[in-house]
Formats: C-alpha cells, sequence, structure tokens
C-alpha cells in the first residue's frame, strides 16, 4: 500500500489488539471516486502479517477497480 499513501489514492489507520486486527480509511478508486471502507478482523489466530497483506492487497484491489 505503500504506492497508493505515495499517490495519496489511500488514507488509512491501523488497530491491531490480540487476535484482532483492523483497517478504516478512505480511498479514491479510478471509476467511483472516493470511497470509505473498514476491515475487521477478530479471533484471528496466526501470524499476523497475513492478515495485514489480505487487507493490503483488498484495498489495492479497491484502488485500482
Amino acid at each position: 500500500m505503500r504506492i497508493l499513501g505515495k499517490r495519496r489514492r489511500c488514507h488509512a489507520k491501523t488497530g491491531t489488539l490480540t487476535g484482532v486486527s483492523n483497517l478504516a480509511g478512505f480511498i479514491r478508486s479510478r471509476r467511483h471516486g472516493k470511497l470509505m471502507f473498514v476491515i475487521m478482523t477478530d479471533n484471528f489466530v496466526g501470524n499476523l502479517s497475513k492478515m495485514v497483506h489480505l487487507q493490503n492487497r483488498l484495498v489495492t484491489r479497491l484502488a485500482l477497480y
């Protein structure tokens, strides 16, 4: 998501606790203009980096759509 941030297409805030990972913000998509999103994950067991990677992929897809 660094590319989206540099191009000012995404402004987001993360929040994490044990077993919880959240990402919320705004993106500028190609087709639909400004969109708001929230990704909330609770009771997650496993490596947190996998969840962060998935969140980044979802937001990137939204921005490029």
